[in-house]
């Protein structure tokens, strides 16, 4: 468990060092399709720094022209020229941040699209190595990341900018020499800040790592917490979740640390410019050098000037997270795309559904080191059925993968109607294929919706004639809601032969020309195996039928029966002609029936060359 756990946080912390790519690309592909609101932003930044530079200004006007000359008259109009000054600095403040956060929201909304859409595109073999926790966090938490960069960081920057530089041009107008004073400070935050910045990035990175462990280990517990408390597992999944919290906590204090060190310093700094400028100011004033006024609005501004600072502190982390977070979620969108589903307007469009399904020298392995399938070759023509027998990891679900694309194979041909799949439009190939799966899952929702799928061209008329075919509404009638009964997640509040008996209907529910059942009756009981068998039977001669079945008598009806022993056809033929044959098929029957322990061969048996029987008409 831990080393699955530092492996996932290693490959959570790769990425590539700070640069501009990032935000380059990020403007590029979901930025600039909102130039409008973008350059609405961009116009009131300035507009926004010009309104917060006017009040202090005028408190240096009302004092020294006015309160130390005792001269009260045109008190009034400042002072009204102040309160819509204060005024327009909120209003504006508010435009800005409602823009903002309009814009955030439309980037992150397509974003989250982008990734979900993505991760739906992606291979088969992505999924074997990618836990569902680190793809929910790149969907949620890394999305929520670049969201409140948008909210409080990459643009605000820019307004603080534009706000110092506003505030550094009056502060030299008013007075140079204390102007230069304050800034004084100026490479002291930078240096800093330089100095954290790349343990602030790592940090972030870190972070990311551990809620990426975290939400896979929450997800992988939560869905066998069956079995953790079958075999009382609580206390050791709970001390290892401690262990996993416990690495979060530490890197989000750390980050703490960072963030308000940070914060701290800037404003430590202010303060002891406005000590070094009440001193310096004060003893300018008494020499007569500057005035009040002057020195009541360098405090007014060292406060604004010192505000934006701790801002981009504060922000600086924000933006250390966002980058962080869009270095994972660039990684998974730059995942290349399941080859079977890229669009090529010259692939197949049409079949004739006359030349059945071919496997022509198919070598196939997942880690590209050990072979699953070894030069497997058979025909299953138009409207056949055909069996496949063999132990468990014999390569016979795999069969079913590579038929619908979901894995591509390394050498051989399949063929559909005379046609190399790969030649074929994953969609167009995967409609024509009903798979009633082994292990099956269903959606939260209702009956109906975990038979349609999405697909409204099943009319209610058609569901209730697939219930009855399959024999769901043998059960479903006890439903109050019928058809409209809601399921539980996973399909809880049903049985195993029930859920399999909706994976069936679910299955046939398209009219497929190709019908493939994985273990179908593995989980079910005689009475209900005997109403999958009838379904089975009313498809047989007019559906090309894969079955795999380790129950041997739900294959005794097949017209042939094909026995793959580790990756390899060991023999062929129909039942009768295997039992008589004596060899893998027989044992494996025997040992079923008769109880006879089967002595697999080691070395390669024979294979039938009896041809295929006719179609059952």
């Amino acid at each position: 468990m831990a080393r699955l756990w530092e492996k996932i946080s290693q490959e959570e912390q790769d990425g590539r060092a700070y640069d501009g790519h990032l935000i380059k690309r990020l403007v590029k592909e979901y930025v600039w399709r909102h130039r409008p609101l973008l350059a609405l932003i961009l116009a009131i930044i300035p507009v926004a720094a010009f309104v917060q530079l006017v009040p202090p200004y005028l408190l240096k006007v009302v004092i020294d022209d006015h309160i130390t000359p005792g001269r009260g008259a045109g008190l009034g109009p400042l002072a009204l020229i102040y309160l819509l000054a204060i005024v327009a600095v909120a209003g504006v403040r508010f435009a800005q941040t409602y823009w903002l956060q309009l814009l955030g929201q439309r980037v992150t909304h397509r974003l989250r699209s982008s990734l979900f859409g993505h991760i739906q595109d992606l291979p088969q073999a992505f999924f074997d190595r990618n836990p569902v926790g680190r793809l929910l966090t790149r969907v949620t938490s890394d999305v929520e990341g670049v969201e409140e960069m948008f909210n409080s960081g990459v643009i605000s920057i820019l307004g603080d900018l534009f706000l110092l530089l506003g505030i550094m041009g009056a502060m030299l107008w008013l007075e140079p020499r204390i102007a230069l004073i304050t800034f004084s400070a100026i490479p002291v935050i930078l240096a800093v800040t330089l100095w954290l910045r790349p343990k602030v990035r790592d940090t972030f990175r870190a972070i990311r790592a551990r809620l990426s462990q975290l939400n896979a280990f929450f997800q992988d517990q939560i869905c066998g917490v069956d079995v953790v408390q079958l075999f009382r597992k609580e206390q050791e999944t709970y001390r290892d979740f401690r262990g996993l919290n416990r690495g979060y906590r530490s890197q989000c204090l750390r980050s703490i640390i960072f963030d308000g060190g940070l914060f701290a310093l800037v404003e430590v700094t202010g303060a002891i410019m406005v000590a070094v400028i009440l001193f310096y100011g004060g003893g300018e004033i008494v020499r007569g050098v500057v005035t009040f006024g002057v020195l009541v609005a360098f405090i007014e501004y060292i406060a604004k000037f010192f505000a934006p600072l701790m801002d981009l502190s504060a922000k600086y982390t924000i933006m250390q997270a966002a980058m962080a977070a869009l270095e994972r979620i660039f990684g998974l969108l730059d995942e290349p795309s399941d080859p079977a589903l890229v669009g090529d307007t010259k692939k197949v469009q049409t079949l004739d559904g006359k030349s059945g399904i071919s496997f022509e020298g198919v070598w196939f392995s997942y880690d590209g080191k050990e072979d699953v399938l070894r030069d497997v070759s058979f025909h299953v023509g138009p409207g056949e059925t055909v069996a496949l027998v063999g132990a468990t990891g014999a390569g016979k679900s795999t069969l079913f993968k590579l038929l619908s694309r979901l894995y591509e194979i390394q050498r051989g041909r399949i063929l559909l109607d005379g046609v190399d799949i790969r030649e074929i439009p994953a969609q167009k190939l995967r409609r024509q294929i009903g798979l009633a799966m082994q292990d099956i899952f269903l959606f939260s929702g209702d009956v109906a919706r975990n038979i349609r799928l999405g697909d409204e061209s099943i009319s209610d008329e058609d569901l209730e004639a697939v219930g009855a075919a399959v024999g769901v509404d043998e059960f479903i009638r006890r439903f109050p809601g019928g058809y409209g009964e809601p399921i539980r997640e996973r399909g809880y509040n049903l049985s195993a032969g029930e859920r399999q008996l909706l994976s069936l209907a679910r299955a046939v529910a398209r009219s497929p020309q190709i019908l493939l059942i994985d273990e179908a009756t593995s989980n079910l009981d005689a009475s209900t195996e005997f109403y999958v068998q009838r379904a089975l039977s009313r498809f047989f001669g007019k559906t090309t039928t894969l079955v795999i079945a380790h129950r041997l008598s739900t294959v005794k009806r097949s017209d042939r029966i094909i026995v793959l022993h580790r990756g390899e056809v060991r023999e062929v033929g129909a039942h009768e002609e295997l039992l008589r044959m004596g060899g893998i098929y027989a044992r494996l029957y025997n040992l079923q029936y008769k109880g006879q322990e089967p002595a697999l061969p080691k070395e390669r048996g024979p294979v039938s060359t009896t041809p295929a029987p006719k179609k059952r008409q």
